[in-house]
């Protein structure tokens, strides 16, 4: 049922008015121009039977009235349908409007996303430049320790992975570490922990490597007042003292292991699975090795963190793991510090690149000889 009648109404009104004027006409001529006649039933019966078209003049209204009717109801279905439209049409404009307002909203949003990303970088490219800051001066290194090399590839632009080297009483204080995570959070702990070896072995001035590490658990877990808070973060952490006066390197490590070359083999000075820092302060002590140095031949030495053996990559996606690492090693070992860490380097970034095409961690390598 159509909501318009307006249409039909006033059609079929003027039809059937519009109708009744044929009738009283030919009546009225009928009577004033030809024979009288008087106005009754039988007569005008009798003039639709003599004259077929008194009988159209006087059904005009009947079928003039059906045919405007039909005239209008179709102009009600014209302005039914015209409505509709309109109201689609008005619907499409309110509807193009608000995808504008929408679209322009979005843009805005979009805007103001890119802002706080570009600050956002910004920002984290600052933090890596004070954090490479802080990390020790290569120059200062290399003159202490011969044929270096390092390779550090952070994840997130700041790494959770640093390196550290101090002179102290004539010895050389090394070590590689990897904080609790990765990017901003990971780097913040490296400061944490640089900062505690810097308090540890310059002011105290403490030169054994298993407790250094003692020293380090402890003050990580006070800093991060990790018995009140639950915090459980910290760090692994190999560190070595060079004593060239006595030819020997002592090493403690908290699950980053010391490697060195010698008669091409790969020997492994095992680090305790100790962890520094978390919210457990008691655990077991830490163990000192002692490394003799050969006085007629150098050593090649390596210490790492684990985001090297662990990056997911090659053609089925798997770790890169600590086996082929190691071979790896055997293979370079004696090539100059600047050719091994460019074999390193290519190597992880082609596995990468057959794989995730993503670094999982931040990778730390590090190589010298004694």
């Amino acid at each position: 049922m159509f909501v318009f009648r307006k249409n039909f109404i006033g059609y079929t009104t003027f039809g059937v008015a519009f109708g009744f004027c044929f009738p009283i006409i030919a009546i009225t001529a009928d009577m004033l121009f030809f024979k009288p006649m008087d106005l009754s039933w039988q007569n005008i019966g009798e003039a639709h039977r003599l004259n077929p078209l008194h009988f159209i003049i006087d059904t005009a209204p009947l079928f003039l009235g059906m045919a405007f009717g039909f005239v209008g109801y179709k102009q009600d279905q014209l302005s039914y349908t015209n409505a509709k439209l309109q109201r689609v049409l008005d619907e499409v404009s309110n509807q193009k409007e608000e995808i504008s307002t929408q679209n322009e909203l979005m843009s805005q949003k979009n805007k103001e996303v890119e802002r706080k990303r570009h600050d956002l970088d910004a920002s984290i490219q600052y933090a890596q430049s004070i954090q490479n800051a802080i990390l020790p001066d290569l120059r200062l290194m290399k003159k202490h320790l011969e044929d270096l090399f390092i390779l550090h590839k952070a994840r997130d632009i700041v790494s959770g992975d640093f390196y550290y080297f101090t002179r102290k009483e004539g010895r050389s204080v090394l070590a590689v570490a990897d904080c609790t995570g990765h990017g901003i959070p990971a780097a913040f702990m490296s400061l944490v922990g640089y900062q505690h070896l810097n308090n540890i072995i310059l002011q105290q001035g403490i030169l054994e490597p298993q407790l250094i590490l003692e020293y380090l658990h402890e003050g990580i877990y006070s800093t991060l007042r990790q018995g009140e808070t639950n915090n459980n973060d910290g760090m692994d952490i190999g560190i070595c003292i060079l004593d060239n006066e006595h030819h020997e390197l002592y090493f403690a490590g908290s699950k980053i292991s010391l490697y060195y070359v010698r008669h091409n083999e790969l020997q492994k000075v095992k680090a305790n699975r100790t962890y520094i820092g978390g919210k457990e302060y008691r655990r077991p002590a830490f163990d000192k090795h002692t490394v003799t140095l050969l006085l007629d031949e150098k050593t090649q030495f390596y210490l790492y963190t684990d985001g090297y053996q662990d990056q997911f990559g090659g053609e089925e996606n798997t770790k890169f793991l600590s086996s082929r690492l190691k071979a790896l090693l055997l293979t370079l070992y004696q090539e100059e510090p600047v050719d091994q860490r460019k074999i390193l380097m290519l190597t992880i970034e082609n596995w990468i690149g057959a794989g995730t095409k993503e670094q999982t961690d931040d990778i730390l390598l590090l190589g010298f000889r004694a």
